[in-house]
């Protein structure tokens, strides 16, 4: 993420196929999608990953 321009949900800026900001719902330097995310939803509570997608769309922070 280092060097990367912010992407927000209406500008993709990532460098994936995807538009990682639109799709995790919030913007971040996003790269190649994210290993963190502090940006993301704050779910309050036991929160589960939808079986339709991969990602979460929460608060990540993976180390």
């Amino acid at each position: 993420h280092d060097g990367m321009a912010f992407s927000t949900e209406d500008t993709d800026n990532d460098l994936h196929r995807r538009h990682c900001a639109q799709e995790n719902k919030g913007g971040w330097w996003f790269n190649s999608c994210f290993s963190s995310h502090l940006n993301g939803v704050y779910h309050t509570g036991w929160y589960t990953t939808p079986a339709h997608s991969p990602f979460s769309d929460g608060i990540v922070w993976y180390t």
